[in-house]
């Protein structure tokens, strides 16, 4: 995934919180590759970000199976990990969360290791307003709850997609009248 794709993920994952965006962000990159496939290291960062957004809605369920495929993805597809931002902590990061979740742990943001050029980048991209040891320890303390980044599939406006469904089902009805 290129660089800055990777920021604008982690943006969105670890400073903003949102974690919807951040999938939306690693999946519109995956699918715009023409051979992509369900083992590339995009949907192992989408199974992140999704598994993060069920675990603060309270969806525990959802939560386990997204970090349960995140581990699975990692393990056999064996990604470059460096070349994702992340460190080679993420695999006991995963791990940890995933036994959160099954503890039934509250929800608090995750923390996700990122290699110190990641954290550079994000730093050069959204921090330069503070010092960068000071920016670096406030992502990993913020705590985003406002309401419409965490219930975000629920309050956004989706009336091109149901425009688009629509018109979708117009023409298959359209198609079986005239067969």
């Amino acid at each position: 995934m290129e660089q800055k794709y990777l920021t604008d993920f982690y943006n969105e994952l670890i400073i903003k919180q949102d974690y919807f965006e951040c999938h939306e962000i690693a999946e519109d990159y995956w699918k715009s590759n023409g051979n992509f496939s369900k083992v590339d290291a995009e949907v192992f960062l989408i199974q992140i970000s999704t598994g993060e957004y069920h675990y603060r809605r309270g969806n525990l369920t959802g939560a386990k199976k997204c970090y349960s495929k995140a581990i699975e993805l990692l393990e056999e597809q064996h990604y470059n990990l460096d070349d994702l931002g992340l460190t080679e902590q993420t695999k006991a990061f995963l791990n940890h969360r995933l036994a959160d979740i099954l503890n039934h742990v509250p929800f608090k943001p995750p923390n996700i290791p990122l290699t110190e050029s990641m954290l550079n980048m994000l730093y050069i991209q959204h921090g330069q307003h503070i010092e960068e040891h000071a920016f670096i320890a406030s992502i990993y303390e913020n705590h985003v709850t406002h309401h419409n980044i965490v219930h975000k599939h629920l309050v956004r406006d989706r009336t091109s997609v149901n425009q688009a469904r629509e018109e979708a089902l117009r023409l298959r009805q359209k198609r079986s009248h005239h067969s």
